[in-house]
């Protein structure tokens, strides 16, 4: 079975090669769709665990506030890839994906070059130009079903393949909206007509999923669900944690790409919210700004993690754009999920006045949730955004 999904990037897309300043003349690799697809579908999975007090979790472990246990692994593992069909490599019974992706371009590809357009080419490029595929790239995403196994889990599959098109984007900055992807074309396997409902649906049918096969990938029964247990990965969750949800999406509109992607640079946070580049927002005044990913340095200054096995934790805010013409409709998604796989130790520097230790807890790591779920909604209220929340 065959199943063809066109879609165009609306915003610049940067997909490495082996020069770091170029892009890869292919356009967009199905490698980094089938990352996508995967990382959104242990989302579901371990949501669907979670609230169904499945998730068991481990605490200080490896340098971590937070981490599944070796059991919750192998089960999201077996779900992901034996149920669901996307590829397993578990402890036995080793099998391929049952899905094979192939992509096509449409057009010829137009190439630019950007040096300090957007806040992450800034960073990629330092002062260099780099290339990138302007808005408007149409391809052509196909995806062949080799081998049936679990129709109604594959079926949950691939729908959530167009969730994770439509909230995140593709290559360097991603998950600051570049390389998003607009779906042109109505699929056969999706029924909705908005974002909400296909997410709702979703996470039902996964709910459904694993009741239905847990004897095939848990080993334990169900259990009631702790209320005290932080989720220990990014998941798609009805839950909250301490009076916060455990995951949202916002629809963001009548704001531009440009405007939502520097959210995440102080400089355009301060002009934005006090008119001024240079300011001391909430997230810098409370030394919480890490909560936007780690490590966040430059010159000498910022957020480090102490730790000698733990190199980075990205952002747990993502960030996609559509522009007009998407089946799902036009303007920003913001994501954000909370959960407790944080590093216990960071370090702070500001230039010559020197470092201070930041030891990460449940409770701090709540108090930087709120700090920047607030700031953000102070930004976007002072653009003027029309915001309605798709989830929950």
């Amino acid at each position: 079975m065959e199943y063809r999904i066109d879609v165009s990037n609306s915003t610049p897309l940067l997909i490495g090669w082996h020069d770091p300043l170029k892009i890869d003349p292919k356009g967009i690799r199905t490698t980094e769709i089938k990352g996508l697809w995967r990382w959104w579908t242990r989302a579901f999975v371990a949501g669907a665990m979670y609230d169904l007090g499945l998730l068991k979790g481990e605490h200080n472990r490896e340098g971590v506030l937070a981490k599944p246990s070796k059991e919750d692994a192998e089960a999201i593992s077996c779900f992901v890839g034996k149920i669901m069909g996307l590829g397993y490599t578990g402890s036995s019974d080793a099998e391929g994906s049952r899905f094979i992706l192939y992509s096509e371009p449409l057009q010829n590809l137009r190439i630019r070059n950007l040096k300090d357009e957007f806040q992450r080419i800034r960073l990629l490029s330092i002062k260099r130009s780099v290339e990138t595929l302007e808005p408007g790239g149409g391809f052509r995403v196909i995806v062949r079903k080799r081998v049936e196994r679990y129709r109604d889990a594959e079926n949950t599959a691939l729908r959530i393949l167009i969730v994770s098109l439509q909230l995140s984007g593709l290559g360097k900055g991603g998950r600051r909206g570049l390389g998003s992807l607009d779906i042109r074309s109505r699929i056969d396997f999706v029924r909705e007509r908005n974002l909400k409902d296909l997410v709702e649906n979703v996470y039902r049918e996964t709910i459904e999923i694993i009741r239905k096969y847990a004897d095939l990938c848990i080993k334990r029964s169900f259990v009631e669900k702790r209320e005290d247990l932080i989720p220990p990965m990014p998941l798609v969750s009805k839950g909250s944690y301490k009076n916060l949800k455990i995951f949202q999406i916002l629809s963001v509109r009548n704001v531009s790409f440009r405007s939502l992607h520097n959210f995440f640079v102080r400089s355009e946070r301060c002009r934005v919210l006090y008119g001024n580049y240079i300011c001391e927002d909430d997230l810098r005044k409370t030394l919480n700004a890490w909560i936007l990913g780690l490590p966040r340095e430059q010159r000498s200054t910022g957020y480090s993690i102490k730790s000698e096995t733990i190199v980075r934790r990205a952002s747990p805010i993502l960030l996609s754009y559509h522009a007009r013409g998407n089946i799902f409709g036009e303007g920003g998604f913001i994501s954000v999920f909370i959960s407790g796989d944080w590093p216990l130790s960071l370090k702070w520097c500001e230039g010559f006045s020197g470092c201070k230790d930041i030891n990460i807890d449940p409770s701090r790591l709540m108090d930087a949730y709120s700090t920047a779920i607030k700031e953000l909604n102070e930004y976007l209220s002072k653009l003027n955004a029309n915001i309605t929340y798709i989830w929950p």
